[in-house]
């Protein structure tokens, strides 16, 4: 609720000084904003300044790869399994020998909720039995009605792009959570204490955290340790905000992939493999700054001015 709460204060700070009248509704789950005689809505962090077919698309990580891929866009391959007790008539046991061939050609998967967000229902997977019992979980205990499942992509970098009516307005670079070192402690007691800080950050146990080093080395003192494989701000990761104009590519994907959704207001995000190559790994329609706000130095005035862009665009 912290999250949300902080996304309203933003809003409110911008809307006092637009002269904008903010009516709290439904439990302040939306938010009705007045100025003159035009009256519009944020659901929670979402503008209605998109289309609703183009927030379902970006809302649905499968959706948004089968339009791009329609567009010949670069986008991360996904497959899709549907919930036999929410979908029974899409599911298709076959799922599985797509899984096998995934795992076959790439060592390991990503499965996720096919509506998720914040790096939250995403596990990596190793073999077919483990996959299986992710998709169960995700199923019966997580209640999703479809899940994707990707290849695994060992990335050089992760970037994200808040794309704005036919442009980016900041491109950021994101990297893994890290530890540091301080020469006594071993891995798994710096991660246990990093886990216990960040407790609202992590639904997983250490040994679900992906580390490319023995739990029971000891890192010398100042030494990084990469202690994860996502690159989301929620769960630890950090940003580094980059020049637009010297990133014409990575920002010029980004663009074409919104358009071809359809979509006005959404944050883009673009992978970069170890060969350099870039491609598009989801689109969000509900951007989400408020980590980025608190973390980076002046991210709460550049999030805000980038809300307030939003606002002149519907009023």
């Amino acid at each position: 609720m912290e999250h949300v709460n902080h996304f309203y204060n933003i809003l409110s700070e911008v809307c006092k000084e637009e002269g904008i009248k903010e009516e709290k509704l439904s439990f302040d789950w939306i938010t009705k904003l007045t100025k003159g005689d035009k009256v519009h809505f944020a659901v929670r962090n979402q503008f209605d300044i998109n289309s609703s077919t183009s927030t379902l698309i970006a809302g649905d990580k499968y959706a948004t790869y089968s339009v791009l891929r329609n567009h010949e866009i670069p986008i991360c391959e996904h497959q899709i399994v549907f919930n036999p007790k929410l979908r029974e008539d899409y599911y298709d046991e076959n799922f599985i020998i797509g899984i096998k061939m995934l795992l076959s050609e790439h060592g390991a998967i990503v499965i996720k909720g096919n509506n998720s967000y914040g790096g939250r229902e995403v596990f990596k997977e190793t073999s077919l039995d483990g996959a299986i019992d992710i998709i169960s979980k995700l199923f019966n205990e997580y209640n999703v009605s479809s899940v994707s499942v990707c290849p695994y992509m060992d990335l050089n970098k992760e970037y994200r792009c808040i794309y704005l009516d036919g442009e980016v307005l900041l491109l950021y670079e994101k990297s893994k959570p890290v530890i540091l070192g301080n020469g006594k402690n071993t891995l798994k007691e710096l991660m246990d204490f990093y886990i216990e800080e960040h407790e609202e950050e992590y639904d997983e146990s250490v040994d679900d955290i992906y580390v490319e080093v023995p739990l029971e080395y000891i890192p010398k003192d100042g030494e990084e340790i990469n202690i994860g494989w996502k690159f989301n701000l929620e769960q630890g990761g950090t940003p580094r905000i980059l020049n637009i104009d010297e990133n014409k590519e990575i920002v010029n994907l980004a663009i074409k992939a919104a358009k071809a959704i359809g979509i006005n207001f959404a944050s883009v995000d673009v992978a970069e493999e170890k060969n350099g190559n870039l491609s598009i790994m989801e689109i969000n329609g509900s951007v989400c700054m408020t980590k980025f706000s608190c973390i980076v130095p002046n991210g709460f005035n550049i999030t805000k001015e980038i809300y307030r862009k939003v606002l002149h665009k519907i009023f």
